[in-house]
């Protein structure tokens, strides 16, 4: 079919049923209010979240050693005596 005659049919099909038209074109409005309005709010929680862990904790700059590891490994930061078995507790697998 031509395209000219396909945007005539499509035309007139939406006046055809005008309540239909407006409900249709009501419900993706409100829709894409409500996605709007998801993404704007997610966003102010993640710059939120961002500026309360940069105030409470972390600040905007860190000062390193030069020999300070980019990455610390779990087991280089406890040794075997602070573990809870070499302490007295007991512990439960589970």
């Amino acid at each position: 079919m031509p395209m000219r005659l396909l945007l005539r049919l499509a035309w007139r099909n939406i006046w055809r049923q005008p309540r239909r038209t407006l409900l249709t074109v009501t419900a993706m409005a409100v829709g894409c209010a409500f996605c709007m309005a998801a993404i704007a709010l997610g966003d102010g929680m993640f710059a939120d979240g961002f500026k309360i862990l940069v105030r409470q904790s972390l600040g905007h700059v860190q000062v390193h050693a030069p020999k300070y590891p980019k990455q610390r490994s779990l087991h280089e930061s406890m040794d075997e005596r602070s573990s809870p078995s070499s302490t007295g507790l007991r512990t439960r697998q589970g």
